[in-house]
């Protein structure tokens, strides 16, 4: 069976959700499917000259299987090969021909959904060139037009894109993301710790809101303040004053992340939409006690109060509450931290990749 993974491939380990997944994925896939073949397209920073966005070939040397095609060329590559499967594991403008193309092709097309660029556009903070939008928006329209099944990464990201998309619901599947061994930590202990780390994790590009300042906000009322600090892993710029000790860090590769959430002790999130949040699972399988509101995806494999906690995106002061009855222990934080840890063995990339090999046989 011939599977082609269309996005985009990052040689680095500094990624996003979107690009972790594209990479293990294709990672598992490999392994499991020697005829599996990723294309990406000639990006800003990887030498795209117009020529080449329209040309261009060549495999990039991480690996044989891997390669980069201009518009013509990859028209030329998909007719003549004919996959049976085109697999677009990143949400990304150079696709949207693809969805033309496919009149030529007897290719099954699958997506894997990572989020709603028009929730996203709708709530950015930064302003985006109209043409931008209106590729990104085409893209997303397209793909639940034209693609053949559509894989949702949770059941909370599936329930709101039929807020704004209409599509066929045989045609949808859950599959949700996966963790990496190297963040699996089971020696945490809580016994004797003066105070607790927390981490929050508030993205780099400063385009879509976060919710610092909402979790500052919650923080600002617990107490006493001497007994946490809260570590935020991207940009810390916001207009309401932390009362409490908050320092911020740059961009981690996975080593580097994983080694940080050893050193840590809480993840948390606001009540901003998520449709997954893979860094909230690689906490809980770094053994983090992982608070998570209604509003994220990760939250359909938490169990409240058993390997992490769960608040209403709607209530601060329960998110408040919460917090100041971890900081006083009332809760089994070694059990709970025991429990989360065991995430890993549902969703391994070997699983997860395994489910994908499963839905390419249907």
């Amino acid at each position: 069976m011939k599977v082609i993974f269309l996005g985009r491939y990052n040689k680095s380990e500094k990624l996003n959700g979107p690009e972790k997944f594209a990479k293990r994925l294709f990672k598992g896939i490999s392994a499991l499917n020697p005829n599996s073949l990723f294309i990406e397209h000639y990006f800003k920073g990887n030498g795209g000259s117009i020529l080449k966005r329209i040309f261009g070939k060549e495999k990039i040397s991480v690996n044989p299987r891997i390669q980069r095609n201009g518009f013509f060329r990859l028209f030329l590559f998909l007719v003549k090969n004919q996959p049976d499967i085109i697999h677009i594991v990143t949400h990304e403008r150079f696709i949207i021909p693809v969805f033309f193309y496919r009149i030529f092709l007897r290719s099954r097309i699958i997506i894997t959904h990572h989020s709603i660029v028009k929730e996203e556009l709708n709530n950015s903070i930064k302003m985006i060139k109209k043409y931008s939008r209106f590729k990104d928006l085409l893209f997303e329209r397209l793909s639940y037009k034209c693609a053949d099944m559509h894989v949702f990464v949770s059941e909370t990201l599936y329930l709101k894109s039929k807020e704004y998309y209409s599509f066929d619901q045989k045609d949808v599947i859950i599959i949700p993301n996966g963790v990496d061994e190297i963040f699996r930590y089971e020696d945490r202990t809580f016994d004797n710790k003066a105070i607790l780390k927390i981490l929050f994790y508030n993205g780099f590009g400063n385009i879509f809101p976060r919710g610092l300042e909402y979790i500052i906000n919650a923080l600002n009322e617990v107490y006493p303040k001497n007994l946490f600090e809260l570590i935020v892993l991207g940009n810390a710029d916001a207009t309401v004053a932390p009362k409490f000790n908050l320092t911020s860090m740059k961009q981690l590769g996975s080593d580097e992340l994983a080694m940080l959430m050893r050193e840590t002790d809480i993840f948390l999130k606001s009540n901003e939409f998520d449709s997954f949040s893979m860094m909230a699972l690689e906490a809980m399988t770094a053994g983090m006690i992982v608070i998570v509101s209604t509003n994220v995806g990760v939250k359909e494999y938490i169990r409240n109060g058993i390997n992490g906690f769960v608040y209403d995106k709607n209530n601060q002061e329960e998110l408040t509450k919460l917090i100041n009855e971890i900081l006083c222990l009332s809760y089994d934080l070694n059990s709970i931290s025991q429990q989360a840890t065991q995430i890993q063995n549902t969703l391994s990339w070997k699983n997860v990749c395994n489910m994908y090999s499963e839905l390419y046989k249907r």
